[in-house]
């Protein structure tokens, strides 16, 4: 008997085109999930940085607004202290009812380089009512800034210590901020008025 002979089987053929389009689309998104995953990674952490720097910025602000408030009313307090001690009312009092009296003129100008020394004002200035310059631990003029004039105003008008805005001065170009405190004799009348004039420099 003759063999029959089959024609051989032809193999399959491996998709080979679509396997690598498979992989080139997975490739794909896989990229785009983590572009996607590092673009909100970096924007969490991005909004976290900037919280916390917001945050900080906060407490740093509040505290320095808090010391600010509490050193202007050290100041305002040193001023109600020398302004109202009886001591320095009866001699400044005195010595305006005789300014030709130069023991206690020198007396009442101890008294000021002592406050201006102990607590670390540039100068301590005494004037009249109207903003006149009485006496002063240095050379400066109390009328170096038009609103020292209104600050002292205010002061007269209040009878309590008012703590002034920053100015430059004209006489060193230097800025400065008040605090004016009423003088007020036994009958309660302004006599005169204390500047205690300090550089914010060292403070702020």
């Amino acid at each position: 008997m003759n063999s029959i002979n089959h024609p051989p089987i032809p193999e399959a053929k491996q998709p080979r085109g679509m396997a690598v389009w498979q992989l080139i689309v997975l490739f794909g998104f896989i990229s785009l999930v983590l572009a996607t995953a590092g673009a909100l990674f970096y924007t969490q952490q991005a909004r976290h940085i900037h919280d916390e720097k917001v945050n900080e910025l906060k407490t740093v602000a509040n505290l320095k607004v808090d010391q600010l408030t509490q050193w202007r009313l050290e100041r305002q307090g040193d001023a109600r202290v020398i302004s109202k001690d009886p001591f320095n009312r009866a001699a400044i009092q005195q010595w305006l009812d005789d300014t030709r009296d130069a023991a206690l003129e020198a007396d009442i100008l101890e008294m000021m380089q002592l406050t201006a020394a102990e607590y670390k004002y540039e100068a301590v200035l005494l004037t009249a009512p109207d903003g006149s310059l009485l006496l002063s631990t240095g050379s400066q003029e109390p009328r170096g800034d038009a609103s020292l004039e209104p600050l002292i105003a205010r002061a007269a008008a209040s009878q309590v210590p008012i703590m002034g805005d920053f100015y430059r001065s004209i006489s060193d170009d230097t800025v400065y901020i008040d605090v004016a405190a009423p003088i007020l004799d036994d009958h309660q009348e302004i006599v005169a008025i204390l500047l205690l004039r300090m550089d914010p420099a060292l403070y702020i």
